[in-house]
């Protein structure tokens, strides 16, 4: 960590916005983590399929129309092969509780996960 994030953490009012962000920041950096485990390959055939399937042509031949978001095709369409992370309702459920985990996420920053020690123990 810079010295900047570790005097942001400090400060009050950074502290209150952590309290106010640490459920989505574990959960993004759970999404992230779970993509990184999946194959590249994986990753850019489920996008060309996306393409395949919801690219349609736009309003003129420069612009391309999609018929739903790449997230909302990954769930309709059972994810990577029939892989896909976690919801967020499900996440908060199973992964969120794992404290370890939740601090490897975190990439140990000690006064995030202080924070998270403090949200889960409200709950």
């Amino acid at each position: 960590m810079n010295n900047n994030t570790s005097n942001n953490q400090k400060d009050p009012v950074m502290a209150k916005f952590a309290e106010i962000y640490i459920k989505e920041l574990a959960y993004q950096l759970y999404v992230l983590d779970w993509m990184r485990r999946i194959s590249a390959d994986m990753q850019m055939d489920a996008l060309k399929d996306y393409y395949e399937e919801c690219a349609k042509p736009g309003a003129n031949k420069a612009e391309v129309v999609f018929d739903m978001t790449f997230e909302e095709w990954l769930v309709d369409s059972n994810g990577y092969h029939g892989a896909l992370y976690m919801s967020e309702e499900e996440f908060f459920e199973y992964q969120y509780p794992d404290k370890s985990y939740i601090k490897a996420l975190l990439g140990f920053d000690e006064n995030l996960y202080q924070v998270y020690l403090k949200d889960i123990d409200e709950q």
